[in-house]
């Protein structure tokens, strides 16, 4: 394996693009974060994802990157959906007793403007909670305030396994 690996290496940084280097950079940089503990899954490691919990709701800040944007050159609907159910999926365990999970059973997203600028800030709130499920709002902002993505969703509670 390890011999695969320095040929792969080798070879990348023999061939590479300034900008694929610079990729290469945020994927390491997100191990890192990852085995630090900074952040608990690797796609929110790989964003770079920094974390804010409110009284009322849970926010997330990631940088826009060449890893996030799509061929037009924008943030990627994806990364945006991804965010949504991320930040409402944390926020959500943050609401639910420590033996329990919140798992999405439906999301709803609504693209309101393209992803452009440096960062996108994602808010979540709690519309319901109850005992099985939670109702989820989530909002995706650009970093001049623009309105980017909507999304509710619903979130099953289950014995966290």
């Amino acid at each position: 394996m390890k011999e695969d690996l320095q040929q792969l290496w080798e070879n990348f940084l023999d061939t590479s693009s300034l900008e694929e280097q610079e990729l290469f950079v945020q994927f390491m940089e997100g191990l890192k974060r990852k085995k630090k503990g900074i952040n608990d899954s690797f796609i929110s490691s790989f964003l770079q994802i920094e974390q804010k919990l409110g009284d009322h709701e849970l926010e997330i800040t990631f940088p826009i990157s060449p890893f996030t944007l799509n061929a037009l050159g924008i943030v990627h609907g994806g990364i945006t959906a991804t965010a949504l159910d991320t930040v409402m999926g944390t926020y959500a365990f943050h609401l639910i007793p420590e033996d329990k999970a919140a798992v999405t059973s439906e999301m709803h997203v609504h693209f309101l403007a393209m992803g452009v600028g440096e960062t996108i800030t994602v808010k979540a709130t709690c519309l319901h909670k109850g005992n099985t499920r939670l109702v989820m709002e989530g909002k995706a902002y650009r970093d001049d305030g623009t309105l980017m993505g909507h999304a509710t969703a619903t979130f099953h509670i289950i014995p966290r396994p």
